[in-house]
């Protein structure tokens, strides 16, 4: 269960990224509060809501993309929820808490997946994770693997 201080800091902050599904023991966990406090909030009644997520193996720039989608960039900074290394960043399926709006009545939320069918992943999550972001996205981008002969 997310604790209901990291959904509250998250709504809070200007645009953070929040768990909306996360795994454990081989069990999807799709959290209804973070729902509530995002796309399915009062607020966004009438508005049509489009998805957008990013879904690839871990360490290939799927957070760092979607913090540049979703207006991270400064002049020459960019700022976001990445980080270098080796250790993955996101785990589960984050929603960041600001969408952008297309105009008044069309809102798009980013959603940041785990990394998929790689090395680190179990198979049965990496399957969920490509079936629930499938089903639950209008638009997907795929990040493929980067291969150096």
């Amino acid at each position: 269960m997310v604790d209901d201080e990291v959904i509250r800091r998250g709504v809070d902050e200007e645009n953070s990224l929040i768990p909306l599904v996360t795994f454990d023991e081989n069990r999807l966990n799709f959290h209804e509060t973070v729902a509530r406090e995002t796309f399915a909030n009062e607020k966004y009644r009438g508005v049509k809501i489009t998805f957008v997520s990013v879904m690839g193996p871990s360490r290939s720039g799927k957070s760092f993309l979607m913090s540049v989608l979703t207006n991270g960039v400064d002049g020459n900074k960019i700022h976001g929820a990445f980080q270098s290394g080796l250790q993955r960043f996101t785990e589960g399926i984050h929603i960041f808490t600001r969408p952008i709006f297309i105009n008044e009545t069309h809102a798009v939320f980013f959603l940041d997946t785990q990394g998929t069918f790689d090395m680190q992943t179990d198979r049965t999550i990496s399957a969920w994770i490509a079936g629930f972001s499938l089903l639950f996205s209008d638009i997907q981008v795929r990040i493929r693997p980067l291969i150096i002969l």
